[in-house]
């Protein structure tokens, strides 16, 4: 999703991407400063910080080690940089700065919406063809749970 960053400078359009608490640990991916999303960050209305990409912190923020725990505008609502990442990771391609996803506990009881995206890591020893059977056999128990 694009975003609008503001406050310093001029307005900017920036690639954002929506994730979940554990996305960089899942990952195996470390902010080169400061840290990712705690969980409580994903309930509804607690998301008001921000990850930066590597490359957005140097091209916006000229490299400024002190920009963890600054306030910056992220479509107009102040948002606390609580991590920047290392300049090598870069998922998904063209990712600027991330967002913790919420989301309301309603809205996560519809089963019609397909917007999201899946990452995950095997387990050691795990091989895809054994990930991929288990995950067929768990989307055919979802289809025959919710059929509609």
């Amino acid at each position: 999703m694009k975003v609008n960053l503001t406050g310093t400078g001029e307005p900017e359009r920036v690639q954002a991407v929506r994730t979940a608490a554990n996305f960089f640990d899942v990952l195996g991916a470390k902010p080169i400063l400061g840290r990712g999303f705690p969980p409580e960050e994903e309930r509804a209305g607690q998301s008001q910080t921000v990850v930066l990409s590597y490359g957005l912190w140097q091209r916006r923020f000229g490299g400024d080690r002190t920009i963890v725990g600054q306030t910056i505008k992220v479509d107009g609502l102040g948002r606390v940089v609580t991590g920047v990442m290392d300049k090598k990771f870069n998922f998904p391609v063209s990712a600027e700065l991330w967002v913790p996803w919420t989301m309301d506990p309603q809205a996560s009881q519809v089963r019609g919406r397909h917007y999201l995206q899946v990452v995950a890591r095997l387990n050691g020893g795990v091989s895809i063809r054994r990930a991929s059977a288990e995950m067929a056999a768990v989307s055919r128990r979802m289809a025959e749970q919710y059929p509609d």
